[in-house]
């Protein structure tokens, strides 16, 4: 990891702590976000314009979902045949990843 484009280590005292990225006002998520934008065979530059774009990436997704979540369901849109074909699939998969 690079800070301002400078390899992070603490002889150079460029390292963050999660206490001072929540000293900024970061929720530490956001900066988890940050680390999941990054190729995981690249060099991630953290900056603090970095993670103030990750912030805004981070809260334009929860918006995102919140609409999806709160829109009225579509589900009377299929037949009572398909709707159970779904409940088994969805069953299905719960089962798969518990």
């Amino acid at each position: 990891m690079n800070v301002d484009g400078e390899k992070m280590s603490k002889s150079k005292g460029n390292i963050y702590t999660i206490s001072d990225i929540e000293e900024k006002t970061f929720d530490p998520i956001v900066l988890r976000y940050l680390y999941l934008t990054a190729h995981y065979r690249t060099h991630l530059n953290f900056t603090w314009e970095a993670l103030e774009a990750s912030r805004r990436a981070y809260m334009q997704l929860c918006e995102i979902v919140g609409e999806i979540v709160t829109r009225p369901s579509s589900r009377s849109m299929l037949s009572a045949e398909k709707l159970q074909q779904v409940d088994v699939y969805r069953a299905r998969f719960t089962d798969a990843i518990t």
